[in-house]
C-alpha cells in the first residue's frame, strides 16, 4: 500500500507545476478516487504498518508533505486543506474546487490560473452552442 504514498507525493508535484496545468482534471479525479477509498474504509490492508487507521496516517502524511514540499504552506493551512478534501470527498465538484483554491491560494497560479476552470468552461461553452443552434431553428422560434 506504500505506492498511495509514492502516488500522492508524484500528484501534488504535478498538481503544483504550472506547465501541467491543463490535466487538473484528470490529477484532480486520481486523488479524489484515493482519498475516498481511505475515507470510505475501502482500503483494509494498512498503508503503513506503524498506524492501523489508514484514514489518521493518510491526513498526517498529506499534512506534512505539504507543508514541507511548499515553503508558503504552514503545517496548520496544509491540515485544515487535507479535512476539507476528506469532507468533500464524496462530492466531485466540492472536492475539484478545494484543490483548486488551494492550490490558487499557494499563489503558484495566483496570475495564471485559466487551465484550472477549464472544465467549467467547456460545459457552459456546451450550453452556449446549444442556445445559440435552437435560436438558429424555425420549430424552436415558434415556442
Amino acid at each position: 500500500m506504500s505506492f498511495l504514498v509514492t502516488i500522492c507525493d508524484d500528484l501534488f508535484l504535478v498538481l503544483s507545476d504550472t506547465l501541467h496545468k491543463s490535466g487538473f482534471k484528470h490529477q484532480v479525479d486520481i486523488l479524489l478516487h484515493i482519498v475516498y477509498a481511505i475515507e470510505s474504509k475501502q482500503l483494509v490492508m494498512p498503508i503503513n504498518s506503524a498506524c492501523p487507521d489508514n484514514k489518521v496516517y493518510f491526513k498526517e502524511y498529506l499534512t506534512t508533505l505539504l507543508s514541507s514540499k511548499f515553503q508558503n504552506v504552514t503545517k496548520v493551512k496544509a491540515g485544515e486543506f487535507v479535512d476539507v478534501m476528506f469532507r468533500t470527498c464524496g462530492n466531485k465538484e466540492q472536492f475539484k474546487t478545494t484543490v483548486r483554491d488551494f492550490l490558487i491560494s499557494m499563489k503558484e497560479f495566483a496570475q495564471n490560473n485559466e487551465m484550472l476552470f477549464a472544465d467549467e468552461r467547456q460545459v457552459l461553452g456546451g450550453r452556449d452552442n446549444v442556445c445559440r443552434n435552437n435560436r438558429m431553428r424555425p420549430d424552436v422560434w415558434r415556442r
